[in-house]
């Protein structure tokens, strides 16, 4: 290999010759390229192709074209790098990748053969055996090369996962020496990738492999119950009768295939369907054997549920009697899959979501409120409480709910249990959560808790405009009380009362967040109070605001990290006169200790030194 030293800048033109060259590569023009590639040194040919025309290099794009003839001119007259790295699709990818890619055998061949990683990964990690898993040539030949058919890409995927479409590919690889029972991040092997693209021959392959038929995922979920979730009967029957599984493993498949038949009511719904199921599920449950029937056995969070939705059914009659109403199916389905699946599946965290924006967008509160409440009692069981689907549909819940209040006068008597359950679930759940986390991960939450704080002001708000009887006032206060003791923080460190000014809520509002406890003196990150905020952001309710904070107690002379108070301005109304009034003997203390320039640092308490520094 030669020294690659060479001021590609005193090259004439060199972009728009690297240009030509490309489009000759892609008419498949080899004398072309050639012929103007013959007027240079080594030295200056190694840097025309090295150029990147659209994130290309001339060799990468001699490679994405298959021409053999260039691929082995370039390296042979150019000295080209054989692993310099173009861009397809927006990832990063060697040449041999992306003639992998292209079905182009004999680039593949010529580029291993003269000393390319076949082993190669893209930026998203995938090989190149994984990535040429349709073409059995390039893989075998790969693999005989020395390729590693197990290679995981960023995912922890392996070529047999992404191959479950391709029968005769998964037979190759296997033959080759894959390892059938490897597993992604997700705990997956590849058996749970052919049942969900409801290839039931690549199943039946896996199974003669030697799968771990009796293998659960990260999520708890057996290969058989995934084979329900994804709706695959087939799969269920054939999975059955490898006699892997259990009465009650077989009793709970059929009760989620069913589950997902009823879930579906609005689209494929087919109440014949999910009773076969169903009853099938019954029958093994109550079938005279030498075994003892089986039960459904509710775990503590399932009694929740069944308190706030209702019961399941027990009984082909109790069946029967239900099978005619296909919402009253669906949350059958929704009772099955908490039961079986547990409240932090994704598969029961989707669903319930999905009832209950159905409900909200048909402006039946009663029935989503209802399932808000079993969504929001599952948190405790979510690994992150802040997920941004939980927060779509609190969103999407206040927000029609409201809608419809102000349009159509309709009752307000759900609103306080509803602001009760927001801040329960903030107090008992998010503020908890964020505390356990490290400060990386909190301060990337705080957009989402404001998310969820803005929420709660909105329905405060709401609440307000309505009359409150003496028992619920003292609830709604004390609930309110609680959330504030937190001291909940948005973005830049904005508090609830700040935030309530900034989201230009009314006087009531504001003066709700005081009566319960909110700091009014309270600062965020550039030293701005809640008086700060009322001047910032003007709103119609500005001054009986600002007179609000006041009579509260609030600092006039507190200064923000520009510098600025809020003395100047509130003089300027005229709403402070004296501004002793609104002093305290501290302030008082602090300012004199600025304008005299007294050494204070080096003698006052950390807490003081701070104080002195926001009245300056």
């Amino acid at each position: 290999m030669i020294e690659r030293k060479f001021d590609v800048s005193k090259l004439s033109g060199r972009r728009k010759i690297a240009k030509l060259l490309t489009e000759f590569i892609r008419d498949n023009n080899v004398s072309k390229v050639k012929t103007m590639l013959k007027k240079y040194n080594l030295k200056q040919r190694y840097m025309i192709i090295s150029l990147k025309v659209n994130g290309c290099p001339l060799f990468f794009a001699a490679s994405d074209a298959g021409n053999v003839s260039l691929v082995n001119y370039f390296l042979d007259q150019c000295d080209a790098n054989i692993e310099q790295r173009g861009t397809y699709a927006g990832i990063k990818c060697t040449p041999l990748w992306i003639a992998a890619l292209r079905n182009h055998f004999y680039v593949v061949v010529t580029l291993a053969k003269r000393g390319a990683d076949i082993n190669t990964q893209a930026s998203s990690g995938k090989s190149a055996v994984s990535i040429s898993c349709r073409n059995a040539k390039i893989v075998r030949f790969l693999v005989q090369q020395g390729a590693n058919v197990d290679l995981t890409d960023s995912r922890g995927r392996t070529s047999l996962m992404c191959s479950t479409e391709h029968l005769i590919i998964c037979r190759r690889l296997l033959s080759l020496g894959a390892n059938v029972n490897r597993i992604d991040h997700k705990g997956q092997d590849a058996l749970h990738f052919a049942i969900k693209r409801g290839q039931l021959k690549t199943v039946d392959l896996f199974v003669r492999h030697g799968i771990n038929l009796t293998r659960k995922d990260n999520n708890g979920t057996t290969h058989l119950e995934f084979a329900a979730i994804h709706n695959k009967p087939d799969i269920i029957e054939f999975l059955i009768s490898t006699n892997q599984y259990g009465r009650e493993a077989i009793i709970s498949a059929y009760e989620l295939l069913g589950s997902q038949f009823a879930m579906d009511y609005h689209l494929t719904y087919n109440a014949e369907q999910v009773k076969i199921w169903w009853f099938r599920a019954i029958q093994m449950r109550h079938e005279d054997t030498s075994e003892a029937p089986i039960t459904k056995n509710l775990p503590s969070y399932q009694r929740l549920v069944t308190t706030i939705i209702g019961e399941e059914f027990t009984s082909v009659d109790n069946l029967n009697e239900i099978s005619h109403n296909a919402n009253a199916m669906w949350t059958q389905g929704l009772l099955v899959q908490s039961r079986i699946l547990g409240p932090r599946h994704p598969t029961t965290i989707k669903s319930l979501m999905r009832k209950i924006c159905f409900h909200i967008k048909r402006c039946e509160f009663h029935e989503s409120i209802q399932l808000l409440y079993c969504l929001l009692s599952f948190c405790k069981h979510f690994s992150d409480p802040l997920q941004n689907d939980i927060l779509d549909v609190i969103e999407t819940f206040t927000s029609i709910l409201m809608h419809t209040i102000l349009t159509n006068n309709t009752s307000t008597h759900h609103l306080s249990p509803i602001f009760h359950c927001f801040i329960n679930y903030v107090c008992s759940h998010v503020i908890p959560y964020l505390k356990k986390q490290g400060t990386t991960i909190s301060n990337q939450k705080v957009p989402d808790l404001e998310r969820l704080l803005i929420e709660i002001l909105d329905l405060l708000e709401l609440i307000l405009n309505y009359p409150l009887d003496e028992l619920h006032t003292k609830e709604f206060e004390s609930s309110l009380a609680e959330l504030i003791s937190h001291r909940p923080r948005g973005m830049n460190q904005i508090s609830l009362l700040q935030l309530s000014i900034q989201m230009y809520h009314p006087l009531n509002v504001v003066e709700m967040l005081l009566k319960c406890g909110a700091d009014v003196n309270s600062i965020d990150n550039e030293g701005n109070t809640a008086i700060h905020y009322a001047i910032l952001y003007p709103s119609q309710y500005q001054t009986e605001i600002l007179s609000c904070l006041l009579q509260f107690g609030c600092h006039v002379d507190i200064v923000n990290n520009n510098g600025y108070s809020a003395l100047e301005y509130l003089q300027l109304c005229k709403l402070v006169s004296n501004p002793l009034k609104y002093c305290t003997l501290q302030c008082i203390c602090a300012r004199t200790i600025r304008k005299h320039n007294v050494n204070y640092r080096l003698v006052l308490s950390k807490e003081l030194v701070y104080f002195v520094d926001k009245h300056g």
